[in-house]
């Protein structure tokens, strides 16, 4: 074990290394005479609206100029979740076995509520209000305005979490970390099924306008966005509650 400790720890130094000698390549923060203060901003700026028809900027460069890339962050983002929960329940079951504390019980994980009369009157009128609003920035953002998956599955996260806090497992606004492992996987698959399903249509990955829809090019642009946005909600929302859900089970049995 020792050994393997070492093993990762020299390879995390390696990679920190690199990635600072990587970095220093880069140019200058705001630099204006780097390629993409001449050349990129200035292409996505004068025709985003033409090739892709989204009027959000970042919109068409995320799902459409760097739709892979977008595609590899949340592949990224489920990795690392999956990775996260996996060491964590390890060290869950090693700490369960050395101090001998049943399993079961230790993998309860924040079963009891702490939650207090205020807590609980607050939680009542609060969460409601984040779920609203964190389906709001998935919906409203994305095409023409200001959102779209990453943020609003990171707020409707926090209102999970806030639920779990105030009310334990027992609370009806819950989703367990086994079920969502599950979920950021099928938001990931989501993603790359929109992609597939334009290349077997004949188009390039994530050419939404080539779907064999009765609706205009717009539309179908706008319907495959919202296709891809529903599955980064789903991947950063359930990865973001299976970590909490590891480390409360990791903070009980400590």
């Amino acid at each position: 074990m020792k050994f393997v400790r070492a093993g990762a720890l020299l390879v995390v130094v390696v990679m920190t290394v690199v990635l600072f000698i990587g970095a220093g390549a880069l140019p200058a923060i705001y630099n204006p005479q780097s390629p993409a203060s001449t050349h990129v901003s200035d292409r996505y700026i004068e025709k985003s609206v033409e090739e892709t028809g989204s009027l959000n900027f970042v919109t068409a460069v995320l799902a459409d100029y760097r739709g892979y890339d977008t595609l590899g962050e949340t592949t990224v983002i489920f990795t690392a979740g999956l990775a996260a929960v996996v060491l964590l329940r390890s060290a869950q079951k090693a700490d369960s076995r050395g101090k001998k504390v049943p399993l079961a019980k230790a993998g309860k994980g924040m079963s009891e509520r702490f939650g207090t009369i205020v807590l609980n009157t607050a939680a009542r009128f609060v969460i409601p209000f984040v779920t609203l609003y964190g389906v709001y920035v998935l919906v409203g953002g994305g095409e023409g305005n200001p959102g779209g998956g990453f943020q609003s599955g990171a707020v409707l996260a926090i209102a999970i979490i806030i639920s779990r806090l105030v009310y334990g497992e027992g609370a009806a606004f819950n989703i367990s970390g086994d079920l969502a492992l599950i979920l950021a996987g099928i938001g990931t698959f989501i993603y790359a099924f929109v992609g597939v399903l334009t290349l077997l249509w004949g188009g390039n990955f994530l050419e939404y306008g080539i779907a064999p829809f009765l609706m205009s090019a717009a539309e179908k642009h706008s319907l495959g966005i919202s296709g891809i946005e529903i599955g980064v909600t789903l991947c950063v929302m359930a990865t973001i509650i299976a970590i909490f859900d590891a480390l409360a089970r990791k903070e009980e049995v400590s």
